[in-house]
């Protein structure tokens, strides 16, 4: 340390700590000789740096190809991160209610949750129509964003940017027309015009998340969220 010897434990992170545990105990815990076949670990991601989480879904996932790994944990980037990297990963939230009730439930990616809150939101017959109708298009608007920055982040992340490049391209990005387009083209200044006029239905939900955001809904509700739910799939599924 600044050219004196040190005891290394005494100059890491407690991130460089958690890391240095896992690097040695994964490789004894998927040894041959090892008689488990899965790998149950609880919160191993505390205090890493972003860097850290991606590289270490990455090893959990070569892991997951011939054996169960269980991870459990608190921190909104390790399920981030895994949805992301890893085709296929199960994601649950378990909650602890009322009288230490336990509940698990299948954990839905941020867009699918703004949409599910949308579809609830007009169900509700307890909500007055001038509310709803201003809600419901931030709440689309929160999930095409959601779709949009997915695909971005696993682009670029998978070309091997940088997380704070991809930020600040994210974040450069001012509008939702401005996000998808940086999402579809990777450029936040393409011209989509002729994309959304291709198909009514995408049209309508640009509508939506744009103009509806300001000046309220003004399409059936039911409709406006299945055409902005319509554009979701497409941005998850890397439309071109």
């Amino acid at each position: 340390m600044d050219g004196a010897e040190t005891r290394a434990l005494g100059v890491m992170s407690q991130g460089e700590l958690h890391a240095l545990a896992l690097a040695l105990f994964l490789p004894r815990a998927t040894a041959d000789t090892s008689p488990f076949q899965f790998i149950l670990l609880d919160n191993p991601i505390q205090a890493m740096d972003p860097a850290k989480v991606d590289g270490f879904v990455d090893v959990l996932a070569g892991l997951a190809q011939d054996r169960q790994v269980i991870v459990m944990s608190h921190d909104d980037r390790l399920p981030e991160a895994g949805r992301r990297k890893v085709k296929g990963a199960q994601i649950f939230e378990v909650v602890r209610g009322e009288k230490s009730q336990v509940a698990i439930t299948s954990s839905v990616d941020p867009a699918g949750r703004y949409l599910d809150d949308a579809f609830a939101l007009i169900k509700d017959p307890d909500v007055p129509g001038d509310v709803r109708d201003r809600v419901l298009p931030v709440l689309c608007r929160m999930a095409v964003e959601a779709a949009a920055r997915d695909l971005l982040w696993g682009r670029r992340i998978g070309d091997g940017a940088s997380r704070q490049d991809i930020e600040a391209a994210w974040n450069a990005a001012t509008t939702p027309y401005r996000r998808i387009a940086l999402a579809l083209r990777d450029d936040r200044k393409a011209d989509l015009k002729g994309w959304f006029e291709a198909r009514g239905w995408r049209e309508e939900a640009r509508k939506v998340i744009g103009t509806g955001v300001h000046a309220g809904l003004r399409h059936d509700p039911l409709t406006a969220v299945r055409h902005v739910e319509r554009l979701v799939k497409e941005l998850q599924a890397g439309a071109l």
